[in-house]
């Protein structure tokens, strides 16, 4: 498994617990969104975990590139910044497991073995525009969305995490914003 955060004493402390808790688990680490990739371009890995807020690269760009990827990489995304709503709505969508830190070290330790056992449900090349859409909305990321779909080149573009314009095919504003999240199997940069 690979651990992307910035954090160096929780990159420490996780990797620390993983070893003593279990000794099924190869434990990679990285410390931005662009190291993690790089290990991922060498390494074989089952599971990322990774915070949203890092240097150079961050969770939500790290998750972009691998959706864009179509790698088959079972993902946990953990943040300090996260309220109760986001938490459930992000659980409906079911495309990844999310953790609000701080958390309990053996639940996460239960939650690793359960992904890497049953082998369900958090599929990264699952992610779709709409678990793009509430991280950016999440983490107040300001940022332009390039979305592709059949044929089809749309931009969003977000300031703070709010929708502040779209254009698609000579439409803009909310009825651009409308075509471009209903498109199927986009493929989506920023």
């Amino acid at each position: 498994m690979l651990i992307a955060d910035d954090e160096e004493d929780f990159l420490i402390l996780v990797e620390n617990f993983l070893k003593v808790y279990t000794d099924q688990i190869e434990v990679l680490v990285a410390s931005n969104g662009r190291q993690a990739l790089q290990i991922l371009e060498t390494r074989n890995v089952d599971l990322l975990v990774t915070d949203v807020k890092m240097p150079e690269m961050d969770g939500i760009e790290l998750l972009s590139h691998l959706s864009r990827k179509k790698l088959d990489i079972y993902v946990i995304v953990i943040t300090a910044f996260a309220t109760q709503d986001v938490l459930s709505r992000l659980n409906q969508v079911g495309q990844f497991y999310y953790l609000a830190k701080p958390f309990n070290m053996q639940s996460f330790g239960n939650t690793i073995l359960k992904i890497l056992r049953d082998k369900s449900g958090a599929y990264v090349n699952q992610f779709t525009l709409s678990n793009l859409l509430q991280l950016i909305h999440m983490e107040q990321k300001t940022c332009t969305l390039s979305v592709k779909s059949n044929g089809k080149v749309g931009y969003l573009y977000l300031r703070n995490g709010e929708l502040i314009n779209a254009e698609t095919n000579g439409t803009d504003g909310l009825e651009a914003a409308k075509r471009i999240i209903a498109w199927d199997r986009a493929e989506t940069e920023m």
